[in-house]
């Protein structure tokens, strides 16, 4: 099954808000998991160089973190970005943590992340600005 990033969105929120329910009941977790099956995007190279973007699939996720199946090993105590679809109509990339990473009998690697932070992004320079700048210091 497929989500929109409308739905994706909206199941976000109902996990958040069943999360204060699920704390009345004994859990070892620190945070309920909703299963989802779904591709996002993610990014090993982390700012300030540019991301560079790669389809996984996301087996479950939480108010803490996330689960993912790739087919390269990401070793446990790095991090990633995570590209996940907002209400809003766009992407937020997000800072995650690499908690494990376990081989699967299939040549492909799940990967437990912690959400550590949220990126910002960069705001761009106004091209003709800069050759301007660069002019002027040249020629002065």
């Amino acid at each position: 099954m497929k989500f929109t990033e409308s739905q994706f969105a909206q199941l976000v929120e109902l996990m958040q808000a069943r999360e204060t329910r699920r704390h009345q009941r004994k859990d070892k977790r620190r945070a309920g998991r909703t299963e989802i099956r779904v591709s996002v995007k993610i990014s090993r190279k982390n700012p300030p160089n540019p991301p560079v973007w790669e389809t996984v699939e996301l087996r479950d996720l939480s108010p803490r973190g996330l689960r993912l199946v790739t087919n390269q090993e990401i070793s446990a105590g790095s991090s990633f970005l995570i590209s996940l679809p907002t209400g809003r109509g766009g992407n937020e990339p997000l800072l995650c943590r690499v908690v494990h990473c376990e081989m699967l009998g299939n040549r492909s690697y799940t990967v437990g992340g912690e959400f550590i932070g949220q990126v910002q992004e960069q705001p761009k320079l106004d091209e003709s600005a800069e050759q301007l700048r660069i002019q002027r210091t040249i020629l002065d």
